[in-house]
């Protein structure tokens, strides 16, 4: 994961914007993706936990995913 900050703009509450980019390997899984960018949001940027599936932004915002990482074919495992 990689992590960049624009230390110049801010937000309309007056405090700075983040952006951050996220590569996802091919063939990874998603609910290890999900749990992955859920502990970014929440221990490295300090965004709410959130409920269920849904991933929040700093500001309590949810968070979107991109359509290509939600339209990929699953597949069941067995643990």
């Amino acid at each position: 994961m990689t992590r960049s900050r624009d230390a110049g703009a801010a937000g309309a509450d007056g405090l700075p914007v983040a952006q951050a980019g996220v590569l996802v390997a091919r063939g990874a899984r998603l609910p290890d993706v999900v749990r992955e960018l859920r502990a970014f949001l929440t221990v490295g940027l300090g965004a709410p936990e959130g409920t269920g599936a849904a991933l929040l932004r700093f500001r309590g915002e949810r968070l979107g995913l991109p359509s290509g990482l939600l339209s990929r074919p699953l597949t069941a495992e067995a643990r």
